[in-house]
């Protein structure tokens, strides 16, 4: 719903507030911002992260299975599960 459009239409923050069943506030913020709010999904660590070189060095030379690198990482240190290699080698994957 168009907060700016409605404010046009109707004049008053009270009116779009009972219109859109948004908060005074709210209505405000949007009004005085200059457009729809941007949500910007951070980045986030993994668990493969830091074994992330060697996984795609070994998958790219022979074609690993991500059971296979996770016995190799295994014995490096990796602590996580098959699932969290199988979702980074899904990345490295070429998609048909």
């Amino acid at each position: 719903m168009d907060v700016h459009l409605l404010f046009k239409q109707l004049g008053s923050i009270r009116a779009v507030v009972k219109a859109t069943g948004y908060s005074r506030n709210t209505v405000r913020k949007m009004l005085r911002a200059d457009g729809p709010p941007v949500f910007d999904k951070p980045a986030r660590k993994t668990g493969v992260d830091a074994f992330a070189d060697y996984l795609t060095k070994r998958f790219s030379e022979h074609g690993l299975s991500a059971e296979r690198l996770l016995g190799e990482i295994r014995a490096q240190g990796f602590s996580g599960s098959i699932h969290m290699v199988r979702r980074f080698l899904k990345k490295l994957r070429p998609t048909s």
